[in-house]
């Protein structure tokens, strides 16, 4: 082992040797005299569907997992991404329509029993959706996609390679942020009320969040500006509401303190 490293170390050093720069070195080098892994990009793509909080899924249709259901992500095509986030984007876009949207990324892993054809690692993402902008009749893969409730995963059994760990890990992300943060806004109506940006917030969490907390948290939303009122009511029988709606930000915004919740 130890001569392996050395040799191998003599050899780098002697291949520098023989090229005067970076550019050089690097238009000789050879990328098949190392191991090689499989990597892939796998957005966890979340979304409130008639209050219920869903995740985006794809049927495979070949080898390996053949039927099973996945995350819409897959291997990096290197010739048309410069970066990780290009990437990313190119596959929001092939499943779901989406040129922008909100996200994030949750972790790296990987080992040799991901991916039945080796050695492999991905990059998990999760992103956050309007249900009624992601239009899945444009997916450019031909493979089934459909939205599942996240408490429902369980009749998918088994999801595709570690997909359910990632799915798992992208939730607790999630919920974790919405207690301090306003996320859920990437996931309401372009014009919502107060009353339905907190009916988010309970499908993400799952629990009932009481209304004077709440009411803490839009008024510091308005106050900031990240929320401003349209000048229109809803059209709800007996109690109209205010409509707000969002104003366009890089980043979430950070509230003071975690949001009060009860079972």
């Amino acid at each position: 082992m130890n001569k392996t490293v050395i040799n191998e170390t003599t050899n780098n050093k002697n291949m520098s040797n023989k090229t005067n720069n970076d550019a050089e070195f690097c238009a000789n080098y050879t990328p098949n005299d190392y191991d090689q892994m499989l990597f892939s990009l796998d957005p966890v793509i979340f979304t409130i569907k008639e209050g219920v909080l869903n995740v985006l899924l794809v049927q495979r249709q070949s080898d390996p997992c053949k039927n099973q259901w996945a995350l819409p992500g897959g291997r990096v095509d290197k010739l048309k991404s410069d970066d990780l986030i290009q990437a990313l984007q190119q596959k929001l876009m092939s499943k779901t329509g989406l040129d922008q949207c909100y996200f994030e990324q949750v972790l790296t892993d990987g080992g040799l029993k991901m991916d039945g054809r080796g050695w492999s690692v991905s990059t998990v993402y999760m992103a956050l959706v309007r249900y009624s902008d992601v239009v899945l009749e444009e997916n450019q893969t031909g493979e089934p996609v459909q939205w599942h409730p996240v408490d429902q995963l369980t009749a998918l059994e088994p999801l595709a390679f570690w997909h359910q760990k990632f799915i798992d890990a992208a939730l607790a992300r999630l919920r974790d942020k919405i207690t301090y943060t306003d996320l859920p806004i990437n996931m309401v109506d372009k014009v919502f009320t107060v009353r339905q940006l907190r009916m988010a917030y309970e499908s993400i969490l799952g629990v009932e969040i009481t209304r004077q907390a709440f009411s803490k948290r839009a008024n510091q939303l308005t106050k900031n500006g990240v929320i401003i009122e349209t000048g229109n009511m809803s059209d709800d029988v007996g109690r109209p509401a205010m409509l707000y709606k969002a104003v366009k930000h890089e980043k979430p915004h950070v509230f003071s303190y975690s949001m009060t919740k009860v079972n």
